[in-house]
């Protein structure tokens, strides 16, 4: 090849460039200010970036990147030199190496695959990207041997797009998964060496497997008044039931608030919830300005209390709003409220009348506000009226956070023009207190309470516990449900797991209790007296937000092992096996150890859930229709109590949900499928596509199983006919003398007289039609004597049922 070729030649000049010129780039930011230099056009910049690699300096790995982004294959020597002495920045040069695209280094590039060298999975992804179809062999044998890196090679099969790897992939995709978890516990060991002391400490965590849902903004559109219309997809792979959080921001992202929405927010189900929603930024941000950017976020959870949390969906938007005519009220108010009202008129205009309505749900609904008029001296102008609306006789004992106020006006020129306040808080609600009674420790910590409230409203509680005489709290752990307790449970005991929450360094020191009563508004909060506590065992476990992993912070003996066994299970515990621990830290403190371990829980349960992922994205990249029964069979699995079926099956349904061509070209197909599971779905999903060849070919379909339907029908109405007529046959032969012994010989034949009767109304009928039928079909009379015949029949047989009739 012609790079092996230049190899000598360029390692001489090497030599050369090493000892005619100083090291460059004694630091990042020179290396930094020759890359602007050379995109400024100073194309000198260049070999001093090529000599900063060539040195095997400490930012060789970012002068390649430099190289790479330049793109000059010249450089390729180089790099292959670097990458096979195995040089510790060979990731970057094999990035680079993808940069500049050159298949010339593909060989290499495999050969480092083969080896399996620490670097290989950085190999397999930059030969994903480059396409080259060489690569194929080596990446099947991967995928075949389960390297820690199949699954990029899978996700590299995809992209290179040859459809040799097809059956490797649909087998992979088959393949159950190895640990189908039932109950995830993770343990930690701790052994003790004192023999005084012997003994193991182990502490065992019910973890919930979890992972967070996503979610997808489709489109949205704004309409005049501010209304912002979104239609979005939540996608979970564990089919749980979701929940969303809108909200939005107004100072870039630095806070948020709720939004005001209409439409489902919660108890979404099914494989992909599509759904929409209208957010009411017209009452949320009415007193924004025109120019003000908002942010409009959509964070998804699988739990009601958002506690696991998907990535959100932003929309960046920029609203307008007409003027209103009522200024704001910006605090939280109580009892008598003043209202101002900007009416600008002409002046010698008649006085207006006014017309003041409140709303506690977001404008749904509005009631009469009861109101007068007040002139404070020095504050009226032309322009404003001011009003004071009584807001205990309205919301008496009521606390609301969302009241809108709306006035309207009627007068001789204008008629009904309205404006509408920005939300703002109404607190007439006496607030709750709470008192403690006692407490007690026996194997957790008992606080008896008692709570008052004149309103009698529903109160919550929060327990917090401090360590340092009040300075600073901490949420305690408590059992038990403390929030919503009516009237009958004022009075209780609050159940604290102290050895939960307090060290046994901070056992030794006063601990104090703070309870805070809620309704609408927030109590005033009891403290207890310095409590002393007992010296237990004490550990945490807290869950990673979106990566799947687990943290446990606990404390143990100064005679322990520092290095504790961690194992999981997925069995409830049945068997064992070691966790994959990616951190741990161990901190001495006076009289004990602080541990906290991370727990890979990802790498070790959910790594099966990745390599479908990547298959079906594979699948999706080559796009062969062939495979699509094959898919159909897997999609309908989506109620599988298996885990690895119905992650399979919603990995399926995000293929169709794309409907690219080759799956519809699939489904088209699959409509001539022997299996009915096949043709069914597949006419299931083509139902929902509105395209001509779609249409046309579900128009064929229907066409093709109406005329199997009919020639179906048709040949059991002549096997009917044929057998009728063989047992009148065989009933003339055998000369059965009566209608009655007929039937019975029928029904010996295996028909039913029911049927018989309903086939012809009248057996002497049956005999002289079925005649008639084989004249005709023999070419014996024409069809004009047939029908001549067949109406003498019927006058026949109607002329002999009225001479029975007149001799019974």
């Amino acid at each position: 090849m012609k790079l092996l070729h230049k190899q000598k030649e360029i390692l001489v000049l090497i030599l050369i460039l090493l000892i005619s010129c100083s090291c460059f780039a004694q630091s990042l930011k020179e290396l930094k200010k020759a890359e602007r230099e050379y995109w400024k056009g100073d194309r000198s910049q260049y070999d001093k970036i090529l000599k900063c690699f060539i040195k095997g300096s400490k930012y060789a790995g970012e002068a390649a990147i430099i190289l790479g982004k330049i793109g000059n294959s010249d450089v390729l020597p180089y790099f292959i030199d670097a990458i096979q002495k195995n040089v510790p920045y060979s990731p970057q040069v094999i990035t680079a190496i993808e940069m500049i695209g050159n298949t010339d280094v593909v060989p290499y590039l495999i050969q480092i695959v083969k080896d399996d060298k620490p670097f290989a999975i950085n190999a397999v992804k930059a030969l994903g990207n480059l396409k080259d179809k060489r690569a194929v062999p080596i990446l099947m044998k991967v995928v075949k041997e389960k390297r820690p890196y199949d699954v990029d090679a899978v996700i590299a099969l995809g992209k290179i797009g040859d459809k040799r790897a097809i059956p490797l992939l649909m087998k992979h995709f088959l393949i159950p998964a190895e640990k189908e978890p039932e109950k995830v516990l993770l343990k930690v060991i701790q052994e003790g060496k004192d023999p005084q002391k012997a003994g193991i400490h182990e502490r065992i965590f019910d973890v919930e497997r979890n992972l967070p849902p996503k979610i997808e903004i489709n489109n949205f559109h704004i309409d005049p008044t501010g209304k912002v219309y979104v239609n979005y997809r939540l996608d979970d792979i564990e089919l749980d039931t979701l929940y969303i959080t809108p909200e939005y921001s107004e100072d870039g992202g630095i806070t948020w608030k709720p939004a005001t929405v209409e439409g489902k927010i919660e108890k979404f189900t099914g494989v992909i919830y599509s759904n929409k929603l209208v957010w009411r930024s017209d009452l949320d941000s009415i007193d924004i300005s025109p120019q003000t950017k908002l942010i409009f976020r959509i964070t998804p959870s699988d739990r009601k209390e958002n506690k696991y949390r998907g990535i959100p969906a932003f929309l960046n938007l920029k609203v307008d709003y007409v003027p209103v005519g009522i200024k704001n009220i910006e605090k939280e108010v109580t009892g008598d409220i003043t209202i101002v009202v900007y009416y600008p008129e002409p002046s010698g205009s008649k006085e207006k009348k006014f017309y003041f309505n409140y709303s506690f749900n977001n404008g749904r609904n509005w009631f009469p506000a009861t109101v007068y008029k007040t002139t404070p001296p020095g504050l009226s102008t032309p322009d404003s009226l001011w009003y004071i609306w009584r807001s205990e006789e309205d919301l008496k004992g009521d606390d609301f956070s969302n009241i809108l106020l709306r006035v309207s006006s009627y007068g001789d020129a204008t008629i009904g023009r309205v404006a509408i306040s920005k939300p703002f808080h109404v607190d007439n609600n006496q607030p709750p207190s709470i008192q403690i009674l006692r407490t007690r420790e026996n194997e957790f910590f008992e606080i008896y309470y008692k709570i008052s409230d004149p309103e009698e409203d529903l109160i919550s509680l929060q327990v917090d516990y401090s360590t340092n005489e009040g300075r600073s709290w901490q949420r305690a752990t408590i059992s038990g449900d403390l929030t919503n307790l009516s009237p009958v449970d004022y009075e209780g005991v609050i159940h604290w797991y102290s050895d939960f929450d307090v060290t046994s360094v901070e056992r030794n020191k006063p601990v104090k209790i703070r309870i805070i009563p809620k309704d609408r508004d927030r109590g005033i909060p009891v403290i207890s007296r310095d409590l002393l506590l007992n010296d237990p065992f004490y550990s945490k476990l807290t869950k990673g937000e979106e990566t799947g992993d687990i943290s446990v912070r606990y404390n143990f003996a100064l005679d322990d092992t520092t290095s504790p066994i961690t194992q999981y299970s997925i069995d409830g515990g049945k068997t064992w096996e070691n966790a994959s621990i990616t951190d741990m830290k161990i901190e001495k403190a006076q009289n004990f150890k602080k541990a906290g371990i991370n727990w890979a829980m990802g790498k070790d349960i959910n790594g099966y859930h990745k390599r479908m992922e990547a298959v079906a994205f594979s699948l999706d990249y080559i796009g062969d229709e062939k495979i699509v029964p094959q898919l159909l069979k897997i999609l309908t699995k989506r109620k599988s109590p298996i885990m690895s079926e119905r992650q399979r099956a919603i990995e399926a349904a995000r293929l169709f949900e794309k409907r690219p061509q080759w799956i519809i070209n699939g489904l088209i197909n699959s409509l001539i499928s022997e299996d009915p599971e096949v043709h069914t779905t597949a006419v299931q999903i083509l139902e929902t596509i509105d395209k001509p060849d779609v249409k046309a070919a579900l128009k064929d379909y229907y066409a093709y199983w109406d005329q199997i339907h009919r020639d179906e029908k048709e040949a059991l109405a002549m096997k009917k006919e044929n057998q009728y007529q063989e047992i009148i046959a065989e009933a003339a032969r055998k000369r059965i003398p009566s209608r009655q012994e007929l039937l019975d010989f029928m029904n010996r034949q295996g028909i039913t007289t029911q049927e018989a009767l309903g086939y012809f109304r009248d057996l002497d009928y049956f005999v002289g039609y079925t005649k008639l039928r084989r004249e005709l079909l023999a070419g014996k009379i024409t069809v004009k004597e047939y029908d001549k015949k067949l109406l003498q029949l019927v006058d026949k047989i109607r002329a002999r049922k009225r001479k029975e009739e007149n001799i019974r």
